[in-house]
């Protein structure tokens, strides 16, 4: 099964090149806005990873990236900004709000590839770390209940 990945794009031109990089690999979905996108996670579950522009009109890519990370169900998803800005503060405010990277526009496929399999690799090793740590509790309980119940028998 495809991983899918979410476009928040109100340029169309950039929205069908980005799309046409990843459709043979990728399940793309598209939204041209904050607001549409945040109708479509609502209806249709959550993405693998969201590409995501910083300018859009409405609510913009900054305000949807807070949006995410308020909530618990979808902070967890990774989050690229496509941007044609490169000015430093828009970097700073963008990972102090919690995004997972930066693509520059126009997008160079080769690299956008790479920073896609490394950001869906970093969730599966969190995700993986979380059913670990949600083990290792049961197995503690468990260990615990054990021990509480020779407590009893042993001097």
């Amino acid at each position: 099964m495809k991983k899918q990945i979410m476009i928040v794009d109100d340029d169309p031109t950039s929205v069908a090149i980005v799309k046409a990089m990843l459709v043979s690999e990728y399940d793309v979905v598209t939204n041209a806005s904050g607001l549409q996108a945040m109708g479509h996670l609502q209806r249709n579950g959550v993405p693998d990873l969201i590409l995501l522009d910083i300018v859009m009109p409405g609510m913009g890519g900054m305000e949807f990236l807070k949006y995410l990370k308020d909530d618990p169900k979808l902070a967890e998803i990774p989050v690229i900004f496509m941007t044609g800005m490169d000015r430093p503060e828009i970097q700073l405010e963008g990972y102090v709000c919690g995004v997972d990277d930066f693509i520059q526009k126009p997008v160079n496929e080769k690299l956008l590839e790479l920073k896609i399999a490394r950001q869906l690799y970093i969730y599966t090793l969190k995700q993986e770390n979380k059913q670990l740590k949600e083990q290792r509790q049961m197995i503690k309980m468990r260990i615990d209940q054990v021990l509480d119940a020779f407590s009893g028998i042993l001097p």
